[in-house]
């Protein structure tokens, strides 16, 4: 996660680097080069770069950062060195602030200095809040009987996370301490101490050894997962012929156990499946439905809520759909060659950032398949 952030921030002061080169008056573009800054203590910067060849020296630049913007100073010029050198320690740093560094590449032709590459990079001295990692839902992965969860260091590389975890309203206990990997800005963890279908909240935070003493990180935001499947399965049965016009369309559909309690939105559609090769031609709208009636026996009838209806572990809800339109459908004199009910559910596990699913209910082969919208 690191390297990520490291390399959309190297892009853009690429970029920025780039304008600037065809904007100068020397006869030849200044290439760019690779530069990687990356706090090491309270008071040290490591500064290293690629060698380059046909090269005289390297020439360290230095600016603060605040804010989030970099100083409209310009760069000072913080040391020389030979073009056997390929690092730089800068020992004159302030802690809890955040550097711009930019290294230049000369030749010194007939006592003239010519710069040929140029590189910069950023380096916060200190820990920066601990985040979890992007696309938690994708890699916070769960079962009934287990919970992953995945986070990183934004910056500087911490020694030690610390995994901290409550159940309910309880207290947040220590669970886990996480030796951090050489050249791994992250982590992550298998929680396998968990009860089905319980919510559990998450939250960690990290330290690292400077001058001799522990520097500890704020908490991470928190996090609630539920001991479920992360990817609900169902089956389902459709109740209604394709042949002929109909009026309604009745299916069931039943949770798999360690599903958590899902709520199935009020609008949905059904898809006129045309096959790859007759894609460009098709001008056919997909036909609208809406549920408009819903039993737990297929014989007593409830309106559908408008709000949706939730579906809980193991449970068989049966659905009845009609055209929005108020029209008959007919899939075999319309051609349909496949039927999908197209769906979104959302898991419900107390939090308000539950995950959206997309349900997709085959009629003519009765299977569904769930999956995370990203």
């Amino acid at each position: 996660m690191r390297n990520q952030m490291k390399f959309i921030r190297g892009f853009l002061l690429c970029v920025g680097m780039m304008m600037i080169f065809c904007m100068g008056t020397e006869s030849q573009a200044v290439k760019y080069m690779t530069v990687t800054a990356t706090a090491e203590t309270k008071t040290t910067v490591n500064v290293t770069w690629k060698k380059k060849k046909s090269v005289t020296g390297y020439i360290i630049y230095r600016r603060e950062v605040k804010n989030g913007k970099s100083n409209t100073d310009k760069f000072e010029k913080i040391a020389t060195v030979s073009a056997d050198t390929k690092t730089y320690k800068d020992k004159s740093v302030g802690y809890k602030k955040r550097y711009e560094y930019q290294v230049k590449a000369y030749k010194d032709q007939k006592g003239k200095m010519k710069y040929l590459y140029q590189g910069s990079d950023q380096a916060y001295v200190g820990l920066e809040n601990p985040q979890w990692s992007e696309h938690i839902y994708l890699l916070c992965e769960t079962t009934p009987k287990s919970i992953k969860i995945a986070g990183y260091a934004p910056e500087m590389q911490p020694d030690v996370y610390e995994i901290y975890r409550k159940e309910g309203s309880g207290k947040y206990k220590k669970i886990k301490t996480i030796k951090a990997k050489k050249d791994f800005y992250g982590f992550q963890y298998v929680d396998k101490k968990v009860e089905k279908g319980k919510v559990y909240s998450y939250k960690f935070r990290m330290y690292k050894k400077m001058d001799g003493k522990k520097v500890y990180s704020k908490y991470s935001s928190v996090i609630k997962k539920a001991a479920i499947n992360d990817n609900p399965t169902y089956t389902m049965h459709n109740y209604t012929p394709i042949e002929g016009q109909k009026d309604a369309l009745v299916i069931s559909l039943t949770s798999a156990e360690g599903n958590g309690e899902t709520l199935f939105k009020y609008d949905t559609k059904v898809y006129d499946m045309i096959p790859y090769y007759n894609y460009n031609n098709c001008e056919k709208e997909p036909i609208e439905l809406v549920p408009v009636m819903y039993s737990y026996d297929n014989s007593n009838w409830q309106p559908y809520p408008e709000k949706g209806l939730f579906v809980s572990e193991q449970q068989t809800v049966y659905f009845m759909f009609k055209r929005k339109d108020g029209k008959a459908f007919d899939f075999a004199s319309e051609k349909i060659s496949g039927a999908y009910i197209q769906w979104s559910a959302q898991y419900q596990v107390g939090r308000k950032d539950c995950p959206w699913y997309g349900v997709s209910i085959d009629l003519m082969n009765g299977t569904v398949n769930a999956k995370l919208q990203q």
